[in-house]
């Protein structure tokens, strides 16, 4: 039950009180994690037929992806798989292997060991959702992953984002766990359930 309130924090009004304690320097989140590791084989996933997957790093991206809030936080090694209906961008996922990457809600860093990659700001139009997209980029962020030398994938999802943590529970992840991160001032806590 404490923790079903907690993760409402992020909605409103929830989100109005957790701003108001955040300015008076007490913060948390409470985030399910998952890593997922090379030595496990992920399953293939059958999209539309319309719907095609295209990998490239940001460096290489042309044009938008269409999602300022995840745009104004990459870096040009970041890794973007994106989902298509033809022309038109109806879903992504970034994939981070070079670098730790700051998450606003936990207000902090998460960085990863050398061999394991951070995904990161899966999304898939309103319009496309059901149909598996999500699903196939995830598997193909991990197909890179494990193409790049990689041991594993770490994902961090809000215990109030139903679907993504039904996705990930679905992939069979090799380990999961609850954090709940706390901040108090400059000092900073997390506990692993």
């Amino acid at each position: 039950m404490v923790m079903d309130w907690l993760g409402k924090l992020r909605q409103r009004p929830g989100k109005a009180l957790y701003d108001a304690t955040a300015r008076l320097g007490f913060s948390g989140a409470v985030m399910y994690q998952y890593q997922f590791s090379c030595d496990s084989p992920t399953s293939v996933s059958t999209l539309p037929s319309a719907i095609t997957l295209s990998v490239t790093t940001v460096s290489q991206f042309d044009g938008s992806l269409g999602f300022e809030h995840v745009e104004s936080e990459l870096t040009p090694d970041d890794t973007v798989i994106v989902a298509r209906d033809g022309s038109k961008i109806v879903g992504t996922v970034v994939l981070s292997t070079t670098r730790s990457v700051f998450v606003d809600v936990l207000d902090s860093t998460v960085a990863t060991d050398p061999s394991t990659a951070y995904l990161w700001a899966l999304f898939v139009e309103p319009s496309h959702r059901g149909r598996g997209i999500g699903r196939a980029l995830v598997e193909r962020s991990l197909d890179v992953t494990c193409d790049l030398d990689m041991r594993s994938v770490l994902v961090l999802v809000a215990i109030d984002n139903g679907p993504s943590r039904g996705l990930f529970d679905g992939l069979g992840p090799t380990e999961s766990a609850l954090i709940v991160y706390g901040r108090c001032g400059r000092f900073a806590r997390q506990f692993r359930r």
